[in-house]
């Protein structure tokens, strides 16, 4: 088994990257689940205003990631992330494939705001779901708010010129 497991681990080393992540998450998931909101507004969304700020449908992906490794619900042990990725790879394909709220890590507070997720069974193949736990495995490193907001502003300049 311990073979197996550094093999797989091994194999995603090699074929998996963030972009790659990326270009299947924009593809595959972001017609529901929006890449990144602050986590303030999303605090603020949430405990405050009952989802009627952001009428959210799916958790974003920074939200996601949080419940993966920050939450009390998170995936696997940090000391360990070839087994961590094993095991949030294995979470991804079971709950993505076979969506149940009793199994979701999503914030419970948040989970009743959230319209049932229809089953991805067919639609990921097994290199999207190696490439979708490396992005979330490599999102914090990739993804930073003062990014998000210089791009978002890059373009609100963009559109006034235009």
């Amino acid at each position: 088994m311990k073979i197996i497991s550094i093999l797989f681990v091994f194999t995603i080393a090699l074929f998996a990257n963030f972009e790659d992540g990326k270009k299947v998450f924009d593809a595959k998931c972001s017609s529901c689940h929006k890449e990144y909101i602050p986590m303030n507004l999303l605090k603020e969304n949430f405990l405050e205003k009952n989802n009627t700020l952001l009428n959210l449908k799916a958790p974003s992906a920074n939200l996601i990631v949080w419940a993966m490794f920050d939450s009390s619900k998170k995936i696997g042990d940090e000391n360990d992330k070839e087994f961590q990725e094993i095991e949030i790879n294995g979470y991804l394909k079971s709950y993505l494939e076979n969506p149940d709220r009793f199994n979701s890590i999503c914030d419970d507070s948040a989970l009743g705001h959230y319209e049932n997720k229809s089953s991805m069974k067919g639609v990921l193949s097994e290199d999207d779901y190696l490439n979708l736990t490396t992005y979330f495995m490599e999102f914090k490193n990739n993804i930073k708010e003062e990014d998000v907001y210089k791009n978002q502003n890059t373009l609100k300049k963009k559109n006034k010129i235009s």
